[in-house]
This record gives structure tokens, sequence and C-alpha cells, in this order.
């Protein structure tokens, strides 16, 4: 998976529409985002990881998610929106939340909608084409915040956590190409 693009819009402290595109160069899969504290860095990590597996308490994390002036403007969206290629193809994933008021001071509710496209076709079952691209498990190899770091030195050694290591490192693309040489070894 490589992220070409994200367009963040009034989520966390990014207000408005703020798009940042990753270099692509063949052979350099790590790209490493620097700056000084309070500007943005772990609210881009968030921004991309919620669009890819949103969340699972819904209403209160969603609205802490939205920009806080975006909606005291009335400005009650805040989406997501990352362009990446997997394996040739390239997709599109946009995550949006929208608030409703009751009145200009109080979020009632807050809808979340989601959208992938694979080569500007829909993905029916989001969810799983997401998972199938990277789980959600190993994700916290690929997208990391410098602040994560005291978390992987306590990892319990779990299986989820064993076979996200064995991800990161090519362990079953490794396995897969041993059996298919042993197989085509078999028959001839």
């Amino acid at each position: 998976m490589k992220i070409q693009k994200i367009r963040i819009k009034n989520f966390g402290v990014y207000h408005g529409i703020n798009e940042i595109t990753l270099p692509l160069d063949e052979g350099k899969n790590i790209c490493l985002i620097d700056g000084n504290n309070g500007y943005g860095k772990t609210t881009f990590h968030r921004a991309l990881w919620y669009c890819l597996y949103g969340v699972r308490h819904k209403y209160k994390e969603r609205l802490d998610f939205m920009n806080r002036y975006a909606l005291s403007q009335g400005d009650l969206k805040t989406s997501i929106e990352i362009h990446f290629t997997y394996r040739g193809k390239h997709y599109q994933m946009t995550r949006s939340l929208t608030a409703t008021k009751r009145n200009i001071e109080k979020v009632n509710d807050v809808e979340e909608s989601v959208t992938l496209l694979e080569d500007g076709i829909p993905v029916v079952n989001i969810e799983n084409r997401i998972n199938e691209i990277l789980p959600r498990d190993a994700s916290q190899f690929f997208f990391f915040d410098g602040e994560d770091i005291a978390k992987y030195a306590s990892l319990e050694n779990t299986e989820a956590t064993k076979e996200a290591i064995e991800m990161v490192l090519g362990l079953p693309a490794i396995r897969n190409a041993i059996q298919d040489l042993y197989l085509s070894l078999i028959h001839i």
C-alpha cells in the first residue's frame, strides 16, 4: 500500500481543507512526518487511521474528531479522503462525519458515511477489502506515531501481534514462495 495523498477537512486541529501529497519514490516505502509539538502530526496519524478503520464508539469519539471552530461557525462536515495504490490498483477512500444541530450551541447527532473506490468502481464490502489490503492489527506497525513507541515495548505476545509482526517482515509471502517452489519441483 502506497499512500499518494490525504485530504483532511475540519478534523481535529485541521480547519478547512488541508491536502498533503506524499512523495512516491520507487523502492522507498517509508515516509516520515516531522514537526514541532502541536503542529498536527498525531492528528494526521489519527485521520489516516480513522479513514481506513472508523471507530468503535460512535457518537462521543466521532464528535471529538470534529474541528470545534468549524462547528461553531456552522460548518458541520468533517471528512478525510485518502488516495493510495495497492497491487497496481488505485483506491480512493473517503470517510465523512456530518453533525446535526438542534440549536446553534448543541450538536445533537453525528452521522458517518464511508466510500471506497477501486479503480473508480465502488467497493461493496469496504471493511473486508481494507482488511485484505492492511489488516487493522497490522496497521499499528505501518502507521504509527512516535508517542506510540512506549506502547510497542509493552505489547502482549498475542496471536494478532505475532501475525502483524510476521506480516511486516514479509514472512507469509516467503512461506507462499517456498510452498510454490516446492509444488513446482514435485510436478517436474
